[in-house]
């Protein structure tokens, strides 16, 4: 991106942030755990929708807020430029527009823009560009994006003389309205049931015990002569029987 009207001064910030691949480059030999960049569905959807509609490239600015290690994009805005395929080009009075739509202007340095097709390594114009909102801020967010759905973010932090670059960067997932929370509610309750157990009944079988009580007697088996006794006891009962039957026969013949 090239802008007009901006006083050129050698930057006395010396870097090379043309890496494809996450590291941390140092401005000044200090070391620093990389930060993350996290943007709002707000801001989100309207980077992607810049991307996916913009045949050329496209830039614009947004807010941030800050905490902790993750800088939150919270909205970005659009100004009036003039575009080719590979570059933008801002006025000084259209870049003030955007300062005075911003609520806090102090919030106001993350830098994106689209390279379309290409690839998301920054030019050298994108290096010059990016050199010069150095001279006036203390941290500096760049992004870079495709339709190939690739980006490049990197974060400038002067305070400690740290250049991250392409630090993780993705859209916070959006919360549910109070309305949608409500719905899903109803949902749950109609279609979400609870199952229930019963206890099994044990099936389990104790082992019979081998212990005998002291005044156990074990039973002896039958005699041959028992056994005789036995039966002849059996056949006298079963002639009397027979004899019953056979007189109550007879009287009703008579």
């Amino acid at each position: 991106m090239k802008q007009n009207e901006l006083v050129t001064v050698e930057s006395k910030y010396k870097f090379d942030t043309r890496s494809l691949v996450s590291s941390t480059q140092s401005i000044h030999p200090l070391g620093g755990k990389p930060p993350v960049v996290r943007y709002t569905s707000l801001a989100w959807n309207k980077i992607k929708h810049l991307v996916k509609t913009c045949q050329k490239e496209v830039g614009w600015f947004g807010t941030v807020e800050k905490n902790g290690n993750m800088y939150l994009i919270t909205d970005i805005f659009v100004p009036k430029q003039t575009v080719t395929g590979a570059e933008t080009d801002i006025l000084p009075e259209d870049l003030a527009d955007i300062v005075e739509l911003v609520e806090d202007p102090e919030q106001l340095y993350y830098w994106g823009h689209s390279h379309v097709s290409m690839g998301v390594g920054p030019s050298g114009q994108d290096e010059d560009q990016t050199s010069e909102y150095l001279e006036h801020l203390d941290v500096f967010i760049r992004g870079i994006y495709n339709k190939r759905g690739e980006s490049k973010v990197d974060v400038y932090d002067t305070a400690v003389m740290l250049c991250h670059q392409c630090v993780d960067n993705k859209p916070l997932p959006s919360l549910l309205s109070e309305e949608e929370e409500k719905a899903l509610d109803e949902v749950i309750k109609e279609k979400v049931i609870s199952r229930t157990y019963s206890t099994p009944k044990s099936t389990y079988s104790y082992p019979r015990t081998t212990t005998q009580p002291t005044n156990f007697k074990p039973r002896q088996p039958a005699t041959v002569s028992a056994l005789t006794r036995r039966q002849e006891k059996k056949e006298k009962k079963k002639r009397q029987r027979l004899a019953e039957l056979g007189n109550h026969f007879i009287k009703r013949l008579l």
